[in-house]
């Protein structure tokens, strides 16, 4: 009877934000923790509604550090790749290719 008195919610959150968190440091890839962080906080949340809140708060907490971690890293990575294709595209209207005969 241990098990009615454990938060699932808050556990499944708290799971899914430590991976969020794992994931979101990982270069390249870390963007994708978005996904297990956005789960992880909407099963917090609902966990939050439980008697015992301790691993829902903590889920929040990871999910939302995982979930920022990787947003900033996903507009780093775009904003880095949409300054790449300018400067590429001014380096080619400054040095056109020689025409193909």
């Amino acid at each position: 009877m241990e098990n009615e008195k454990m938060n699932l919610m808050g556990l499944v959150g708290m799971i899914l934000g430590i991976i969020a968190v794992v994931i979101s440091f990982v270069p390249c890839l870390g963007m994708y923790a978005m996904y297990p962080g956005i789960v992880g906080i909407i099963f917090s949340a609902l966990g939050l509604k439980k008697v015992k809140k301790g691993m829902a708060i903590a889920g929040l907490v990871c999910s939302v550090l995982g979930t920022g971690i990787a947003t900033w890293q996903y507009y780093t990575i775009k904003q880095g790749v949409e300054e790449f294709n300018k400067d590429m595209e001014d380096l080619n209207n400054e040095f056109p290719a020689p025409p193909v005969e």
